[in-house]
């Protein structure tokens, strides 16, 4: 029997909440503010792995997954989220 998720799954949704969980409490937000940052990282760190994958970028891999990639797109998805909150 094979699991609903993957490890490179999880991994990927426990280190972009993290981000966003560290992003939010050095920026010191509210509750909305909190669910603006786990989106902005889940679907920065989502876009990050893809956009790594399709060029090739091969830094910090673990198993299938591209933790350079990800981690860049989570924290440029973070700042643009909270530039465009002002």
């Amino acid at each position: 029997m094979t699991g609903l998720l993957s490890p490179a799954l999880v991994l990927g949704a426990v280190l972009s909440t993290a981000y966003a969980a560290l992003f939010h409490l050095w920026h010191k937000g509210g509750i909305a503010a909190l669910w603006n940052d786990l989106l902005a990282a889940w679907l920065g760190f989502a876009g990050g792995y893809f956009v790594g994958d399709v060029a090739g970028v091969q830094l910090l891999k673990v198993g299938h997954l591209d933790i350079f990639s990800g981690t860049v797109g989570a924290m440029l998805a973070l700042l643009i989220a909270k530039s465009l909150e002002a």
